[in-house]
Order: structure tokens, then sequence, then C-alpha cells
């Protein structure tokens, strides 16, 4: 039950009853919040049986519990990357109210309050029990309610101004200069949209947010609510295949509730088109966290491709494949979603190849050779991975790496500048030429990153 609480935590309050708390890795904010009124004992990990459930690459399946004996609370660390407090690795330590601890040295931030905490709505558990379902206690990707007049209060306002630099739908929406992204969309006194350039059903469609190689992208409000819409554009709509295509893609990724995929909320089929209505997802782009703050530490890149391996992991196996993973398609949340921060975005399966294949092997792409010819599989997205690993180290594109060998022209991980040897030798087997001479399942990626990490 969702339920905001009205009184603040006292010295009177039982220390059976206790609330955890999601910091925002920057602001330290309040993200998303449990709180357990009985219980002795609270998991937490990445496993979906866990009380509370964080994805995150440097967490553990089952990371940490909390254990109470005689009202007196304590943590205990279980994972394989340690539990920190104060930037000291714990074991076994005595929880007090306000104190923060992270799950492993770069993982999310947790804040312990004793008791009910004021103002944040948070998921009310009797007695903490596994659930196959993920916990959210809010919608981290939306705006909070806003306190306009006659609002329902179950309803998410919108934002009354855009202001983002990408959204769910990656190449699909274009940059615009810095100062000219704000845009006055929505009433402030009603919440409701100012335009309405066109209607789907009870979608009010009220910005045009980009028009791709692949489909045309839209903002739009239906209830209180903001989200995107999303169809192909005419030329790919004429293509039979890459309709079907984009038919399965909407209904597949429906069934999928995972941060690292956009959620589909629905699917609408009007006048023979199929539109996607989905979350929008506020934050950077790879390419553009990059082109800002330079290449990453190599701990960092790994964790990073090991977060998006778990959610291809959970892809692959229902037959789904992205088939386009690069830094352009691959998002990190403004404000993380269940611990994860990267959305995989612009699923390429939609694309018909070999109806736009020009010529020979692209050397500045991150299309595996076989994908170029039209054919794609699990193994070419592991290939991107590779590929995307070394643009996260150098910032540069793959044209820089790519060397005549023996067999031919590939992917030369050994020309990165300082690159570990462990870590050049996983990104070669990712790039093999031939699917058969490549690493191509997502497990065995998985484990090795955990190696390096």
């Amino acid at each position: 039950m969702l339920l905001q609480s009205s009184q603040p935590p006292s010295s009177a309050a039982s220390t059976s009853v206790i609330t955890l708390t999601l910091l925002h890795p920057i602001q330290s904010t309040p993200v998303q919040s449990w709180t357990f009124d009985d219980g002795e004992v609270i998991r937490v990990g990445r496993s979906t049986d866990n009380h509370v459930v964080l994805y995150s690459a440097v967490v553990s399946r089952n990371h940490v519990e909390l254990r109470c004996d005689d009202g007196q609370w304590e943590v205990v660390s279980l994972g394989a990357n340690g539990t920190y407090i104060d930037g000291k690795r714990v074991v076994r330590m005595p929880l007090h109210d306000g104190l923060i601890f992270r799950l492993a040295r770069s993982g999310p931030n947790l804040q312990v309050h004793l008791g009910v905490v004021e103002g944040v709505a948070a998921t009310i558990k009797s007695t903490p029990k596994p659930t196959n379902r993920i916990p959210m206690a809010v919608d981290d990707d939306m705006p909070q309610t806003l306190g306009l007049p006659g609002a329902d209060p179950g309803i998410i306002a919108p934002p009354t101004k855009l202001a983002l630099s990408k959204t769910a739908m990656g190449d699909d929406v274009p940059d615009e200069p810095a100062g000219q992204n704000s845009e006055l969309l929505f009433s402030t006194q009603t919440g409701q949209p100012l335009k309405v350039l066109s209607s789907l059903g009870d979608y009010q469609v009220v910005k045009l947010l980009g028009q791709g190689e692949t489909a045309v992208t839209s903002l739009a409000w239906r209830l209180g609510r903001t989200m995107v819409l999303k169809n192909l554009n005419a030329q790919m709509a004429s293509e039979i295949v890459a309709a079907e295509r984009f038919r399965q893609l909407a209904e597949q990724l429906q069934q999928l509730n995972h941060p690292g995929i956009p959620r589909v909320l629905e699917v609408i089929e009007q006048d023979g088109k199929t539109y996607m209505a989905m979350e929008m997802v506020y934050g950077q782009t790879l390419s553009q966290y990059v082109a800002q703050s330079g290449p990453l530490p190599q701990r960092e890149a790994v964790a990073w491709m090991l977060e998006l391996c778990e959610t291809l992991a959970v892809m692959h196996p229902q037959g789904l494949v992205h088939g386009h993973i690069t830094p352009n398609h691959v998002i990190k949340r403004s404000i993380l979603r269940s611990g994860q921060s990267l959305v995989l975005t612009d699923f390429g399966t939609v694309r018909v190849w070999n109806w736009q294949q020009s010529g020979g092997f692209n050397p500045t792409s991150y299309l595996a050779p076989e994908q170029q010819q039209g054919k794609v599989s699990a193994a070419a997205d592991l290939y991107a991975i590779g590929i995307t690993l070394a643009f996260l180290l150098t910032g540069k594109s793959p044209k820089y790496f790519y060397k005549q060998q023996p067999e031919g022209v590939r992917f030369d991980p050994q020309s990165i500048p300082g690159i570990q040897s462990e870590l050049a030798d996983l990104i070669y087997k990712l790039t093999q030429p031939q699917i058969d001479d490549r690493l191509s399942n997502v497990a065995d990626v998985m484990a090795a990153l955990r190696k390096i990490v």
C-alpha cells in the first residue's frame, strides 16, 4: 500500500519500524523508499526475491541483510563487492537513525531511518516476504505530483516546461542548443496541454520530438501524465517486414518490466499503424556523457557494460535482440530506476538491414560484420558491447581501432592506449568477425566482466 506518512519519527517510535531510502547518486535526495513495520530480516540485492530489489552492475544478487534483535537493527554484508559506510568496508555493523551505507564502492546509497519518514511516499510492508515483483514505491522517472487546483492526488502531473537532452527514443530526437530546449507546454493552473497538435484516442500529442531514419517520436499527454508516442515513419511503415517487426517488438517490450528497457505502457493499433506509448526517460546518451565528462576509468566502464549485459540477459532468452547498441542508443538516466542507470533505446531489429545495405563492411560502425549483411542475432549485441566498451575507455570512434590483420580487417583492442591485458582479451573475443569464434553467450560475458571489476 502506498502511504504518505503524517508524523515524523520520534524517540518514542518503535525501533522495529525501519525505512530504507534510495538516494540520488549526485544530489543525495530521496528517490525511492521502503518502510517495514515488523519482521526480523530484510534482504537487499539484485535478485527479485529480495525485499528491496536494486538493479545495478555492482550489486550482488543477495547483497546485504538487515537484521533486528530486541529492537536493535544491524547491517550484515553478503555481497562479493562489499558494503561501505563512510568509505570503509564493513561486514557487520549496528544501524542508527540517519546512517547511510553504500552497496559496493560505486553502487547505490541507502539511508536508514528508524520509523516512518515524514513526507516520503513509501511502500509499507507488514511482514517482509520474498516477492517476484519489483517493488516500486514511486514512479522515479516521472515528475512528482503537483498541487494543481482540482488535481487528483493520485495522478502524476506533467512538467509545465519540457527541458530534456534525450528521451527514450535515442537518435530519433535531435539535440537542441543549450538554453533553447525549454518550452511552455502545459498550463501552470490546470496542468493540461496549452496546445494539442493531434490526438490518438485519449492521447494528446503536444510536441514532435523527432523524425529519425526509423520512427516518428512525439511527446503526448494522457489523463495527467506525460509519455512518449512512437510509430514508424512513412518510409519504414511502407516496408512490410519493418512494419511487422515493429508490431512484434512493441508486443515483446510490453511484456517486459525491467529498468534497463523503456517501459511500454500500451500498444495501440489504429488505421493500420502500430503505436507504442512509452515512458519518458530523462538523461544523457553515453556519447553525450563522454563528450562532457571524458573517457571513463576502466572499472567504471566495465561496470556499465555489465549493467547492459544484465539487461540483455533478460531480453535474449525471450528472443528479443536489440540489434543496434551504440553510445547514442544507451541513455544514462538522470534519476535511477530500481538502482539501475543505463537504458537501451532505439531497438534496431526493426530496420531492414539488407534493404539499406549499401556495400561492404563499414569499419566506423558498431554493427557486427554479419549484421551488416542482414543477419541479426544475440551474438551481434555482444559484438556491439565490445565496441561500445572501447568507446567508453577512449571517447573515440571505432574507425581508430579497426586494423588490417592476417584474417582481414578486424577490431584491434590492443591498440587502445593503456588498456589492461585481460580487458583487451575480452574485447578481442567479443569482436571476432566469425560468430563461431566469438564469445556469444551473455552469461559468459558477464562472468568475464565480473572478474575484471
